[in-house]
């Protein structure tokens, strides 16, 4: 039941749908626009993201047509879990040598320029294009581990989560902390599904980080400058700094992509430059860019900055720039969430991430998260373990019980 909750379409509803409805609720004189003048377009945003997942079926089915088979399966033995486990510590001895070849460059870490009185902050931490590069490893190695664990129940692989910890605290990146929440939460789900009581109450925690990062959010802003950057409505100003800085959070992405959306003439480009830019590093972007006139999002107010992933490929293209990219977006999510093999697993994971935060900005096309995907992939074509069983239904067999034999036609 819960396996079919986490599923590319399920999720993207949910969040569009959640946000759109807090939206409604206008505790803030900046939301202006009108339920017609919001829900054609995020008709637009789901109804394309629905279409590129059925692609995904129908050439899912085409291609266990050619393969005689749905279920790849394989043994997952000691080797080939020593195999995965041993690809994943090389990635992480290149990670441990990049990240401390940085902080000697920087000259220490954010949380030690704290202790001692450094002026500099966390935003002054890191290279330009190399940090995320840097992340992406980690979080890798982070999940592959993870997967480890749901596999063999061998608590030895479980030290990198402890790794992205530490290190997401010593250069105070909550993205990466909520990166590895999300992934790690999403795969044991997958891995391991259960009831819908005992996921209900994994909300709880999830609401409560939701709440301390909105009250870290708050302390940063301030209680009284975040009312009156978000305009707060009179009747909801008594509620606490920590609600309403969420609130803001989550609703003021939509104000603005539907601000662009009505003030804004889209550049009609069919190469997507403004959309396709970020695939490049800072630098490069910086130079290969550099005649080329992108557009920005006009945004509804200057304190709030985020568009969603949608407004890049709306200013490419107008509307139907943001249906291409939906079609695009669920086609590859719903591939590798058909896929049983454990490398689409860990990639699905990233997928998932990148369709809960599409409310906030383009993860698809961010670099870390295309850095992480081509580690998983790296991971999975060289060392990783067989391929786990599946049934009929899509559903993963517990760990422990019989798998089906393997298909011999599956490669």
């Amino acid at each position: 039941m819960t396996r079919y909750l986490l599923s590319p379409m399920v999720l993207m509803a949910a969040v569009w749908l959640f946000a759109t409805g807090l939206y409604f609720l206008r505790w803030s004189v900046q939301f202006v626009f009108d339920p017609m003048e919001i829900l054609p377009y995020v008709g637009i945003i789901l109804g394309s993201f629905g279409v590129g997942c059925g692609l995904a079926y129908v050439c899912h089915n085409a291609l266990d047509k050619k393969t005689a088979t749905r279920i790849i399966s394989a043994d997952i033995t000691e080797a080939s879990l020593a195999k995965c486990w041993a690809a994943t510590q090389m990635l992480f001895k290149f990670w441990l040598v990049l990240a401390i070849l940085q902080i000697v460059a920087m000259g220490g870490f954010p949380l030690l320029w704290l202790v001692v009185g450094d002026t500099r902050s966390y935003r002054d931490f890191g290279f330009l294009s190399i940090n995320g590069f840097i992340n992406s490893l980690i979080l890798a190695c982070a999940l592959s581990g993870c997967y480890l664990y749901l596999i063999s129940n061998k608590t030895k692989y479980l030290w990198l989560l402890a790794i992205v910890f530490v290190y997401a605290i010593l250069i105070f990146n909550r993205q990466m902390l909520f990166t590895m929440a999300f992934e790690a939460v999403v795969l044991y789900l997958i891995q391991r599904p259960v009831g819908l009581k005992v996921f209900l109450r994994l909300l709880l925690p999830a609401a409560l980080l939701f709440t301390v990062n909105g009250i870290i959010g708050n302390y940063r802003t301030g209680n009284e400058e975040l009312k009156e950057l978000f305009q707060v409505r009179y009747e909801y100003s008594e509620l606490p700094g920590g609600i309403l800085w969420m609130y803001a959070y989550v609703t003021t992405p939509l104000n603005n992509i539907v601000n662009t959306i009505y003030t804004t003439d889209p550049a009609y480009n069919p190469f997507f430059l403004n959309t396709a830019s970020y695939l490049f590093p800072s630098i490069l972007r910086q130079e290969l860019f550099a005649d080329v006139q992108l557009l920005s999002a006009n945004l509804y107010s200057g304190a709030f900055t985020v568009s969603t992933a949608f407004v890049d490929p709306f200013l490419d293209y107008g509307s139907a720039g943001m249906a291409c990219y939906g079609l695009l977006f669920g086609f590859m999510a719903q591939l590798a969430w058909f896929r049983p093999t454990p490398r689409s697993r860990l990639m699905y994971c990233v997928l998932a991430q990148s369709v809960i935060l599409s409310i906030f900005t383009n993860f698809l096309f961010y670099l870390p998260s295309i850095f992480q995907l081509f580690w998983i992939f790296l991971i999975g074509s060289r060392h990783h373990p067989g391929e786990s069983a599946q049934n009929s239904d899509g559903e993963v067999p517990p760990p422990g019980s019989t798998a089906p034999e393997p298909a011999k036609s599956a490669v």
